[in-house]
């Protein structure tokens, strides 16, 4: 029997995988006036340590074939003690713009301990950076399905969001004539 249905504890040598948990990142973090202060040529950010989730798909992470050099990732925090009842339920059913909940890695039971990512803030740092954190990180959980997909498609509903036009309606209706 799985001890924790929702995660894995991934071997050293595995790949970066996506809904990996990787732990004291640091992330620039760039000012609202950012365009103001770039305007001499140069700019100083500040580096914050952040515990992040892979969202990039774990087949463009594959070690041997890496189709990219850069992954995507999103911070996450334990559940506020005082969050609301109501709105982690909320959240629970997918209906907290940008906020997705996941069990605990360590007791999937207790609702005190889960998971919130935030998919409204999404970091882009180098595969290798990430790789070397991950592989410090003991143990090294990472999602399993089905969870991990119902987490990517998450993830994706918040940027596939389209207000679509009522003309479009009309111009298929006669396209199709």
């Amino acid at each position: 029997m799985i001890e924790n249905p929702w995660w894995n504890i991934a071997a050293d040598d595995a790949d970066l995988a996506q809904g990996e948990l990787v732990y004291r990142c640091l992330v620039p973090i760039v000012p609202n006036d950012f365009s103001a202060s770039a305007e001499g040529g140069s700019v100083e950010l500040e580096f914050r340590e952040t515990d992040l989730i892979v969202v990039t798909q774990s087949c463009d992470l594959v070690a041997k074939q890496t189709k990219t050099d850069m992954v995507a990732a999103c911070p996450f925090r334990v559940v506020d003690p005082n969050e609301r009842w109501d709105r982690l339920e909320e959240m629970r059913k997918g209906r907290q713009e940008g906020l997705h909940l996941l069990a605990s890695p360590s007791d999937h039971k207790d609702l005190k301990l889960a998971l919130m990512v935030d998919f409204r803030r999404v970091f882009t740092l180098p595969i290798g950076y990430l790789v070397g954190l991950s592989h410090k990180s003991t143990p090294r959980y990472q999602l399993r399905p089905p969870y991990v997909e119902h987490f990517s498609q998450a993830f994706g509903r918040l940027f596939m969001r389209v207000a679509l036009n009522p003309e479009l309606d009309r111009f298929n209706k006669e396209w199709n004539r």
